[in-house]
């Protein structure tokens, strides 16, 4: 169960300007893991639109994120979503995309600039794929980041397993606790 209390901050953006925090608690346990992502924080400058759609939201505690919404993050900006047992914390200067699923398909999530830190809790079947412009990631149950630069895409894996495919490779490579992997935009 997660249940939290904290501030609430958020980006108004049409005003251009945080708005005031507010308390809110959340209660993750009845949320299924299939579930869309929902917003457990966000602060600073972030916003998010859905699929299609060109004009801006600031995030709002406990709303419930559409598939296919994109998320920006600015200089001081950091987002921090939750969908069932699963957190993701998008840091300043992030751009992420939630693509709609197929029904049975993996949740992917689109991570096209930034820093992004996943906790993935432990499950049978693998459910998350995160997908960067140089690396395919394959997640069960740990904790890892990603950055995605202009010269280069990077995972770091804090517990658990992740598999990585790149660009050329027939076969994963499997990461460990305390491994890591940079591939850089143009091979060396």
């Amino acid at each position: 169960v997660l249940a939290i209390a904290l501030p609430a901050f958020g980006f108004d953006a049409d005003a251009q300007e945080p708005k005031a925090a507010q308390h809110i608690v959340l209660d993750s346990s009845s949320v299924p893991t299939s579930a869309n992502w929902v917003v457990l924080d966000a602060r600073g400058i972030a916003a998010w639109r859905a699929e299609g759609d060109t004009r801006w939201h600031s995030f709002t505690r406990g709303e419930v994120l559409p598939p296919g919404a994109e998320i920006e993050t600015g200089a001081d900006g950091e987002i921090t979503l939750v969908a069932g047992g699963d957190q993701l914390t998008i840091a300043p200067q992030g751009r992420l995309i939630v693509p709609v699923a197929q029904p049975g398909q993996d949740r992917r999530l689109r991570h096209e600039r930034g820093r992004i830190m996943m906790q993935i809790e432990s499950r049978d079947a693998r459910d998350v794929r995160v997908n960067t412009p140089l690396l395919s990631l394959g997640i069960k149950g740990t904790t890892f980041e990603v950055l995605v630069e202009p010269d280069q895409d990077s995972v770091l894996v804090h517990e658990g397993d992740v598999e990585v495919m790149t660009p050329g490779a027939t076969e994963p490579v499997d990461l460990g606790p305390n491994q890591g992997l940079r591939q850089p935009a143009v091979p060396v």
